[in-house]
C-alpha cells in the first residue's frame, strides 16, 4: 500500500488541526503544519505571534519564495519521497500547486474541511482569545481569501466539519486507505 501525502485545508475554526492530528495518529504518520512553521519563523525574527502578525508573515513567506516555504514545512518531519505525511493548514492555491510539484511522483491529496460560519464562530470563541470578535477581519486577509473558494475547488475530498471529529477522521482514513490501493 502506497500512502499519499495528505493535505488539509479549511477556514479558521474548521477543525483542521484537530482532524489532521487524529488522522496522523490513526495512520501512524508524521504531521506538519504551516502554522507551526510560521510561528517558529516569527519567534526567530522576534515577531509577535498574534493571528494578525502571523497572517502577514505567512503571506510574506509565500510571496518571497513559495517553494522554499513549502520545503521548510515538509522538512519539519524530515519527509522523504514515498513516505506518508500529513500537512495541515494549506491556505493558498500557489502553496497547493507547489506541494504537488515537490512530492511528485507521489500523490498529493487535499482534504477540505467545510463548516458553517456559526459553528466556526463558536469554535473560535471557545479558544478564549480576542480572535472571536475579528473572524470577519481575519477571513478578509490574503492568507484566507483563497481558502473557501479556490483551494476548496481543488480538494480531492470535502468533509462536513460539523460532525464529531472522530467520525470525520474515520471517513478520511477509510478514504485514504482506498486511495492508497488505486
Amino acid at each position: 500500500m502506497t500512502f499519499p501525502v495528505l493535505g488539509f485545508a479549511g477556514q479558521i475554526g474548521a477543525g483542521k488541526s484537530t482532524i489532521s492530528t487524529l488522522v496522523a495518529d490513526a495512520l501512524n504518520g508524521p504531521r506538519v503544519a504551516f502554522g507551526d512553521h510560521v510561528r517558529s519563523v516569527a519567534r526567530q525574527r522576534g515577531i509577535e505571534t498574534s493571528r494578525e502578525s502571523l497572517q502577514i508573515l505567512g503571506e510574506d513567506l509565500v510571496c518571497k519564495d513559495c517553494r522554499e516555504f513549502c520545503r521548510a514545512v515538509l522538512m519539519q518531519a524530515n519527509w522523504q519521497q514515498g513516505q506518508l505525511l500529513i500537512v495541515d493548514g494549506i491556505r493558498h492555491l500557489q502553496v497547493l500547486c507547489e506541494l504537488r510539484r515537490i512530492v511528485h511522483p507521489q500523490r498529493f491529496l487535499l482534504v477540505f474541511i467545510n463548516v458553517d460560519n456559526s459553528t466556526r464562530r463558536i469554535r473560535v470563541e471557545s479558544r478564549a482569545s480576542d480572535d472571536s470578535t475579528r473572524v470577519n477581519q481575519f477571513d478578509g486577509h490574503a492568507t484566507e481569501v483563497q481558502v473557501k473558494d479556490l483551494v476548496r475547488q481543488e480538494a480531492d475530498l470535502v468533509v462536513n466539519g460539523s460532525l464529531p471529529p472522530v467520525e470525520i477522521m474515520r471517513e478520511i482514513v477509510t478514504w485514504v486507505r482506498y486511495q492508497s490501493m488505486i
